[in-house]
Protein backbone atom coordinates (compact mmCIF):
# COMPACT_ATOMS: atom_id res chain seq x y z
CA UNK A 1 0.00 0.00 0.00
CA UNK A 2 1.42 3.52 -1.06
CA UNK A 3 1.21 6.61 1.14
CA UNK A 4 0.08 9.94 -0.84
CA UNK A 5 2.11 12.51 0.14
CA UNK A 6 0.09 14.28 2.82
CA UNK A 7 0.07 11.26 5.04
CA UNK A 8 3.54 10.98 5.15
CA UNK A 9 3.89 14.68 6.09
CA UNK A 10 1.67 13.88 9.17
CA UNK A 11 3.17 10.95 10.23
CA UNK A 12 6.29 12.72 10.20
CA UNK A 13 5.07 15.54 12.08
CA UNK A 14 3.54 13.47 14.05
CA UNK A 15 6.79 11.11 15.12
CA UNK A 16 8.27 14.24 15.57
CA UNK A 17 5.91 15.92 17.86
CA UNK A 18 5.64 13.27 20.22
CA UNK A 19 9.73 12.87 20.42
CA UNK A 20 9.79 16.26 21.57
CA UNK A 21 6.83 15.72 23.85
CA UNK A 22 8.64 12.61 25.25
CA UNK A 23 12.30 14.70 25.27
CA UNK A 24 10.49 17.31 27.25
CA UNK A 25 9.40 14.30 30.10
CA UNK A 26 6.30 17.34 31.11
CA UNK A 27 4.22 15.30 34.42
CA UNK A 28 0.52 15.33 34.28
CA UNK A 29 0.57 17.46 37.09
CA UNK A 30 2.72 20.19 36.46
CA UNK A 31 1.21 20.41 32.62
CA UNK A 32 -2.42 20.98 34.62
CA UNK A 33 -1.23 23.77 36.46
CA UNK A 34 0.32 25.13 33.81
CA UNK A 35 -3.11 25.14 31.96
CA UNK A 36 -5.21 26.10 35.12
CA UNK A 37 -6.56 22.52 34.47
CA UNK A 38 -8.52 20.60 37.56
CA UNK A 39 -7.70 16.65 37.82
CA UNK A 40 -9.67 14.30 35.63
CA UNK A 41 -11.50 12.74 38.78
CA UNK A 42 -12.94 15.91 39.59
CA UNK A 43 -13.87 16.45 35.73
CA UNK A 44 -15.84 13.11 35.79
CA UNK A 45 -17.49 13.52 39.05
CA UNK A 46 -18.79 16.77 38.10
CA UNK A 47 -20.12 14.93 34.99
CA UNK A 48 -21.58 12.76 36.90
CA UNK A 49 -23.20 15.48 39.24
CA UNK A 50 -24.30 16.89 36.29
CA UNK A 51 -26.14 13.92 34.52
CA UNK A 52 -27.34 12.91 37.85
CA UNK A 53 -29.25 16.78 37.84
CA UNK A 54 -30.28 16.30 34.64
CA UNK A 55 -32.18 13.00 35.77
CA UNK A 56 -33.77 14.26 38.98
CA UNK A 57 -35.43 16.87 36.35
CA UNK A 58 -36.64 14.70 33.82
CA UNK A 59 -40.20 13.98 34.31
CA UNK A 60 -40.93 10.35 35.46
CA UNK A 61 -42.74 9.81 32.18
CA UNK A 62 -39.33 9.72 30.39
CA UNK A 63 -37.80 6.83 29.37
CA UNK A 64 -34.17 8.21 31.08
CA UNK A 65 -35.49 8.89 33.97
CA UNK A 66 -37.32 5.20 34.60
CA UNK A 67 -34.10 3.26 34.00
CA UNK A 68 -31.87 5.09 36.12
CA UNK A 69 -34.27 5.14 39.18
CA UNK A 70 -35.36 2.12 38.76
CA UNK A 71 -34.60 -0.91 40.87
CA UNK A 72 -33.82 -4.36 39.80
CA UNK A 73 -35.04 -7.17 42.18
CA UNK A 74 -32.14 -9.54 41.37
CA UNK A 75 -28.22 -9.47 42.36
CA UNK A 76 -25.74 -8.83 39.77
CA UNK A 77 -24.81 -12.02 37.88
CA UNK A 78 -21.16 -13.25 37.99
CA UNK A 79 -18.99 -11.00 36.01
CA UNK A 80 -20.75 -8.14 35.91
CA UNK A 81 -18.46 -4.61 36.75
CA UNK A 82 -19.43 -4.23 40.84
CA UNK A 83 -19.06 -0.27 40.15
CA UNK A 84 -22.57 1.21 39.09
CA UNK A 85 -23.43 4.17 37.91
CA UNK A 86 -25.28 4.42 40.69
CA UNK A 87 -22.44 3.19 43.06
CA UNK A 88 -20.05 5.60 41.57
CA UNK A 89 -22.96 8.66 42.53
CA UNK A 90 -23.44 7.33 45.89
CA UNK A 91 -19.88 7.30 46.76
CA UNK A 92 -19.70 11.02 44.91
CA UNK A 93 -22.85 11.62 47.70
CA UNK A 94 -21.07 10.81 50.28
CA UNK A 95 -17.80 12.46 49.26
CA UNK A 96 -19.77 15.60 48.78
CA UNK A 97 -21.30 15.55 52.31
CA UNK A 98 -24.91 14.92 50.63
CA UNK A 99 -27.11 12.48 51.34
CA UNK A 100 -27.56 8.74 49.30
CA UNK A 101 -31.11 8.95 50.02
CA UNK A 102 -32.85 9.68 46.67
CA UNK A 103 -35.14 11.58 48.48
CA UNK A 104 -33.19 13.77 49.89
CA UNK A 105 -30.56 14.97 47.17
CA UNK A 106 -33.36 15.01 44.23
CA UNK A 107 -34.63 17.81 46.34
CA UNK A 108 -31.39 19.77 45.85
CA UNK A 109 -30.88 18.56 42.40
CA UNK A 110 -34.18 20.19 41.09
CA UNK A 111 -32.73 23.41 42.27
CA UNK A 112 -30.58 23.97 39.41
CA UNK A 113 -28.16 26.60 40.78
CA UNK A 114 -28.00 24.79 44.13
CA UNK A 115 -27.62 21.77 42.14
CA UNK A 116 -24.53 23.23 40.52
CA UNK A 117 -22.72 25.06 43.21
CA UNK A 118 -22.73 21.10 44.34
CA UNK A 119 -21.44 19.86 41.84
CA UNK A 120 -18.51 22.03 41.49
CA UNK A 121 -17.42 22.64 44.81
CA UNK A 122 -14.80 20.57 46.24
CA UNK A 123 -14.90 17.27 48.03
CA UNK A 124 -14.84 17.45 51.79
CA UNK A 125 -12.07 15.93 53.68
CA UNK A 126 -12.73 12.40 54.88
CA UNK A 127 -12.86 12.91 58.72
CA UNK A 128 -9.64 11.60 60.34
Amino acid sequence: MKLGPCVKIYSSAFEVSITAVLAQCVATSSLFRRLSLLGTKRYYHNRILQFAGHVARMPMSWAPRQLLTSLVAHSRPVGCPQMTWGRALENLLASKGLSKEFKEWIVIARDRPKWRQQAHSKPKPPDA
